[in-house]
């Protein structure tokens, strides 16, 4: 859990964020608006898949296509460990969530967890109607949001106390009966897992190194940049900053529609690989973006048929109104 010593680096990181004034970088950002204004549409190619079976614990990146559904990438946050009054906790309570690396195994049907230093421990994707008999359904709630999910056992409880250090921990499985609750976004259309608001998170891999060349610092590469920003879609479009000016976005075959900017926390100056945290990249963003640290967008699908999203789509993006 935090520790006084984690406190006093959040207070240190407010103070540098949001007590300095924003100063000339701005000029930067307003240049690029410009840039993007002048053209309606873009073309580019989706780069990387990821999807984070368990919330707000590590990424399981897509080494080829997946499968969309109506929450959006099939097994996206489908799982939550929540502590002992069933609280959901993230990485706001403990950073070291991020270092539980999922792996999704199709042909066996199967999630495995890992941690450095633990053996691994394996648990089916799917809960059968068979186990759901020995099963207990909890209740708790994500972002207000009240939700039902099936107990996934002792045994992953217990490796979870055990890598975490602290008892009563328990791990989720999101109810996905139509006949049981269900989460929706702010539209009521569209349905989402244990994600915080969008289906999609999208980020356009020339806004990373964009803002890689604005903070310039040895421990930030462009890797341990992007994945500070938990993306699901990793996009390459010609420009930085143009995929905040769409209102629409088609990937391969399926239709995205704009779901909002994606307003950044505390949680991106969490090290994904480490745990340890950084005043950076939200000194920087509040600094390019005039304390508006806003930081990809989120998209939504109202399709009901289920697609495949494939490495190396081709990505088009529509701008305001010339969307047709």
């Amino acid at each position: 859990m935090s520790s006084k010593r984690d406190a006093n680096a959040f207070l240190e990181m407010i103070t540098e964020c949001f007590v300095t004034a924003p100063s000339n970088p701005q000029v930067s950002t307003q240049r690029l608006s410009r840039v993007s204004d002048s053209c309606r549409k873009w073309h580019g190619v989706l780069d990387r898949i990821y999807l984070y079976p368990v919330k707000s614990c590590g990424a399981f990146q897509v080494k080829d296509s997946w499968q969309i559904v109506n929450t959006g990438l099939k097994y996206d946050r489908e799982w939550m460990i929540v502590n002992a009054v069933g609280v959901c906790i993230t990485q706001k309570q403990d950073a070291r969530l991020c270092m539980i690396n999922p792996i999704i195994n199709l042909e066996m049907d199967t999630l495995e967890l890992h941690y450095d230093g633990f053996e691994k421990i394996t648990l089916p994707l799917n809960v059968t109607r068979h186990n759901r008999v020995s099963s207990l359904k909890c209740q708790s709630k994500v972002c207000g949001d009240r939700v039902l999910g099936w107990d996934c056992g002792k045994k992953v409880a217990n490796w979870l106390s055990e890598v975490l250090g602290y008892e009563g921990l328990r791990l989720l499985k999101q109810c996905s009966d139509n006949n049981e609750i269900g989460r929706s976004a702010d539209d009521g259309q569209t349905s989402l897992s244990l994600a915080n608001q969008g289906q999609f998170l999208l980020i356009n891999r020339a806004s990373v190194d964009w803002l890689a060349d604005c903070i310039r610092t040895d421990y930030l590469n462009t890797d341990n940049l992007l994945m500070r920003f938990r993306p699901n879609l990793v996009v390459l479009l010609p420009e930085p900053l143009v995929e905040r000016n769409c209102k629409k976005i088609k990937v391969g075959k399926l239709n995205l529609n704009f779901g909002g900017h994606c307003t950044r926390c505390q949680m991106v100056c969490i090290d994904q690989a480490s745990g340890e945290k950084s005043p950076e990249p939200l000194k920087t963003l509040s600094k390019m973006f005039g304390g508006k640290i806003m930081f990809g967008i989120y998209l939504s699908s109202l399709e009901s048929s289920r697609v495949t999203m494939t490495i190396n789509d081709r990505v088009e993006i529509l701008a305001n109104e010339e969307y047709n």
